[in-house]
């Protein structure tokens, strides 16, 4: 059976529905981390996380003697965290989180690239 144009309206309007409950979702869970951050001075614990440089290969390199903030934290000493990235690339993330927030609360957002540092974070 060949999809009519109703079905592919209505296949089309259950999936933006199921989208509003992701947003729905993300907004919520983005206001409980963004709480727990500012709460729990997360971003003072990250800025001072031991780092490391990168091998050219992007291997983890030597250690850094005091954090620096364009380094990455070094995972082979900071047990726990899943991916080796800088305390820079984690508030980037942290800061699209707070624009999300602000654009489902229907308050101003600055247009920018928000891709970027998801990608960056992420490797892709």
């Amino acid at each position: 059976m060949s999809a009519t144009k109703q079905s592919q309206a209505i296949s089309l309007a259950n999936e933006l529905i199921g989208l509003a409950g992701q947003l729905q979702s993300v907004n919520f869970t983005s206001s409980n981390l963004s709480q727990r951050y500012g709460n729990q001075g997360t971003q003072g614990v990250l800025n001072a996380l031991p780092t490391c440089a990168l091998n050219a290969d992007g291997t983890l390199g030597a250690a850094d003697v005091a954090p620096v903030a364009g380094n990455p934290i070094d995972t082979r000493v900071v047990i726990g965290l899943n991916r080796a990235c800088t305390a820079q690339q984690i508030i980037a993330v942290k800061n699209i989180m707070n624009e999300f927030i602000a654009f489902m609360s229907n308050a101003a957002v600055v247009t920018k690239d928000r891709s970027g540092p998801t990608d960056v974070i992420l490797g892709g």
